[in-house]
């Protein structure tokens, strides 16, 4: 935490919402004096996900470029994770042996990209 982090939460809450649901939202050194975040919502029914990248603070200058590129290029690991959401309730996915498994409640799911 940092003198800028956000501890009220409806004053989070307000914040998250000024710009709408669709919005990337920014973190400018406020959960760590070390790095900077930018995170773009991929609204999908009945779950929550979202795309997000860190930078080291003293990159900064490059995070909205970067940001930039990372909400231009989401629409494939959008579709991916719709397709997969649609998988998982399809009477025709493959039974839970041939998979990793249940996953928890609350379980992140991160995606490697090249």
């Amino acid at each position: 935490m940092t003198g800028r982090t956000i501890t009220d939460p409806r004053q989070l809450f307000a914040e998250l919402d000024v710009h709408g649901p669709q919005a990337g939202q920014f973190d400018l050194l406020e959960h760590s004096d070390k790095e900077v975040c930018a995170a773009f919502p991929l609204p999908m029914p009945g779950r929550v996900a979202c795309i997000a990248l860190s930078l080291p603070a003293q990159l900064h200058p490059r995070l909205l470029e970067t940001a930039h590129t990372l909400s231009q290029n989401s629409a494939g690991i959008h579709l991916a994770l719709l397709l997969a959401a649609t998988a998982d309730t399809s009477p025709t996915s493959l039974p839970a042996t041939a998979g990793p498994g249940p996953r928890a409640a609350g379980s992140r799911t991160a995606l490697a990209l090249p």
